[in-house]
């Protein structure tokens, strides 16, 4: 078997800031700060305030970041969910009211995408060598066997008291489809609470535009071309809206000449095969980012099961043709209608 492995630390969303600040949003600096945070590129830029309060804020911003990545990485040894996927099935674990909100934010997905987004597939992503490098397609009894150590519903839940077990031995949790929108959504509570009206967060690709640009028009953010980094084929105008994507580019390996990415379908066990990636703008960085992982999932033909439970949510879906051109599917509208494009 000939077996490629590919791993591009590439973000999927482009952020195109004018070179000045004309008027507008706030006539105000501007600040901005990086760091690498939750295993990838993290920038947050802010207006408003003086310097220093600037950079007091933006150096909070991050403690919150660390603090989140602290308690739900799935590398850090000493993290809640590592400690979880250790002790689980032996004995609930008790965890901090973040970390429980967003499983329980992930269980309630799970029941609202059908299944789709399934945070318990972490047995089947260890099969696949996704986190082991090494990567393999696993024989299909393997597969099926793992299928049985999956499933939300399998997870033991008590609010009262903060506490996550495992009705299964061998289960694991893995939270990458939702933390960083999770963390992006906290961070911009912080800043609003101190007075921040003008931002960009970007975790890891996971966008949120709060208020204007700095030159008081939306924030335009770009999205990259899948099979060409250096393209953007898709500006979005932002205000007060996220944007997340989920794609078959980032991590994959090829064997005997058959592409598999790195987003199972947790109902067949294996790489889910309808599009080549899924940008969904949503109120709410969380919910762009489950989102964008469901309908990579489910596909072209399932976008309305779902679709139309988050009110306020639009969609980009873009897929090869039996030519191997790239289509979008982009919906809904201005006017409720579907657009498709050839890219």
């Amino acid at each position: 078997m000939q077996l490629r492995t590919f791993r591009i630390l590439t973000i999927s969303l482009v952020i195109l800031l004018t070179a000045t600040v004309p008027a507008g949003c706030f006539l105000h600096p501007v600040s901005h700060r990086k760091e690498t945070v939750m295993g990838a590129a993290n920038e947050i830029i802010i207006a408003g305030k003086n310097r220093a309060e600037r950079e007091r804020i933006l150096k909070e911003a991050f403690k919150i970041l660390h603090a989140i990545d602290g308690k739900m990485s799935l590398y850090q040894s000493s993290s809640e969910i590592a400690r979880l996927n250790a002790k689980g099935f032996a004995e609930p674990q008790q965890v901090s009211p973040e970390t429980f909100e967003v499983i329980e934010k992930s269980a309630e997905a799970y029941r609202e995408t059908g299944g789709a987004f399934d945070i318990t597939i972490l047995p089947l992503m260890r099969l696949w060598g996704f986190y082991g490098k090494k990567h393999g397609v696993p024989a299909e009894e393997a597969i099926q066997q793992t299928l049985l150590l999956t499933g939300t519903n399998r997870l033991r839940l008590d609010p009262q008291n903060s506490k996550v077990g495992f009705s299964v031995p061998g289960m694991g949790i893995d939270l990458g489809g939702i933390a960083k929108g999770y963390a992006c959504d906290k961070v911009v509570t912080y800043l609003k609470s101190q007075g921040i009206q003008c931002a960009l967060v970007n975790i890891g690709g996971t966008v949120y535009a709060l208020g204007l640009s700095p030159n008081g028009k939306p924030w335009r953010v770009g999205l990259r071309h899948p099979r060409d980094p250096g393209m953007v084929f898709q500006v979005l105008p932002l205000e007060n809206q996220a944007v997340a994507t989920s794609g078959d580019y980032a991590q994959f390996f090829i064997a005997d000449g058959k592409r598999y990415a790195h987003i199972l379908d947790p109902q067949t066990g294996y790489p889910a095969r309808h599009l080549v990636s899924v940008s969904v703008i949503a109120p709410s960085a969380t919910t762009a980012d489950i989102l964008s992982t469901a309908l990579f999932v489910l596909g072209p033909a399932k976008v309305d099961l779902i679709a139309n439970k988050f009110p306020g949510i639009r969609w980009y879906l873009a897929y090869l043709t039996g030519k191997d051109q790239l289509e979008m599917i982009e919906g809904p509208t201005a006017d409720g209608s579907i657009k498709k494009t050839r890219i």
